[in-house]
């Protein structure tokens, strides 16, 4: 089937509109409840997908996180007792499954871009959905999984991508997770405590050089929280190759292309890759966050191959670009009570 994106009525840069100015709200409960129909048969999809309930998974957020669509999980592999290497998950929220392309809200949450946080949320899907679809504790949820292979001393092997059904165990935010490190506490609610699991990222050495560097500095960045941002940024960069194979994408790039050195300039979407030299890797996308940010959305239906775009995604790139100027610029206001 072929299927397109038009961005909807598009707006003053970085505008957004009420949702009840842009659809009749019958015509959007009645997809709401569709999804809720379809949320009901959740259990149903686990021989269609690989189960991993039984993989002890935590999701690792800042405190104040409020939409959680990661979650992590990592083992130790043996060979005949010694130490041969290391199978990580990323878990993201699936959130295609449930949100299809060209529906009044995928329409919507196309114009509003990302959600905005500070203060009431403007969330850019309905709230009562993200609440079902979004990592909570103890409860099942529908995922795509980036499972990814090192050896002892951290280096990616290989990687799968597939979709699967997970179970958090806990939801922990940076703090919480450094504490059960420091304390050695065992945790009663898994097999596998977070503290251990996050002993298992540090002698893995899986923080990169950039990440050291940045340690080194004093950031202040906890070490839960530098070593789930480095499996983030893995996923994405993979994300990135899974697109480059599709032959489209919205890729993150950052480069200095027109610009004086000295002068910084902002990371941006755009069809074509570019480096992203912020992060000084040669290709990066968006993928990690698909409940709070449009583009990931898209790039898993590329990736799963359910959507084949033959809309104008430099109409696309420019208008997310506007609308993340625009959030950027109303929480600088916030910020200094403009």
């Amino acid at each position: 089937m072929s299927v397109s994106h038009e961005v909807w009525e598009v707006l003053e840069p970085g505008g957004t509109a009420p949702l009840s100015s842009i659809v009749e709200e019958q015509y959007l409960q009645r997809e709401i409840d569709q999804i809720y129909d379809r949320l009901e048969d959740r259990g149903n999809d686990a021989e269609e997908r690989r189960d991993l309930r039984d993989i002890p998974t935590y999701a690792i957020d800042p405190a104040y996180a409020r939409d959680r669509d990661d979650a992590v999980s990592i083992q130790r592999d043996y060979s005949d007792g010694v130490l041969d290497g290391y199978t990580a998950h990323v878990h993201i929220v699936d959130v295609p499954e449930y949100v299809e392309n060209d529906t009044i809200i995928d329409r919507y949450a196309q114009q509003q871009g990302f959600t905005i946080y500070g203060g009431k949320p403007d969330h850019m899907l309905p709230q009562e959905i993200v609440d079902e679809i979004g990592f909570v504790e103890q409860e099942e949820r529908l995922a795509n999984t980036i499972e990814c292979s090192f050896d002892a001393d951290g280096h990616l092997e290989g990687y799968d991508m597939y979709r699967s059904i997970v179970n958090v165990d806990r939801t922990l935010s940076y703090d919480e997770a450094d504490h059960y490190v420091k304390q050695s506490k065992t945790a009663p609610w898994a097999g596998e405590s977070a503290a251990e699991m996050i002993r298992t990222l540090e002698d893995g050495a899986f923080l990169s050089t950039r990440l050291a560097e940045e340690a080194d500095r004093s950031t202040g960045q906890s070490t839960s929280h530098r070593i789930i941002d480095e499996f983030m940024i893995k996923a994405n960069e993979i994300g990135a190759n899974e697109l480059l194979a599709a032959g489209e994408g919205l890729y993150r790039i950052h480069t200095h292309e027109g610009r004086e050195r000295n002068s910084q300039p902002r990371a941006r979407y755009a069809p074509s890759c570019k480096e992203h030299q912020g992060l000084g890797v040669p290709e990066y996308a968006h993928l990690t966050s698909p409940l709070r940010r449009y583009p990931d959305l898209v790039n898993w239906r590329i990736i799963r191959g359910e959507d084949r775009p033959h809309h104008d995604l430099d109409h696309l790139a420019d208008h997310l670009n506007r609308q993340e100027q625009y959030i950027d610029d109303r929480e600088l206001e916030k910020v200094l009570g403009l």
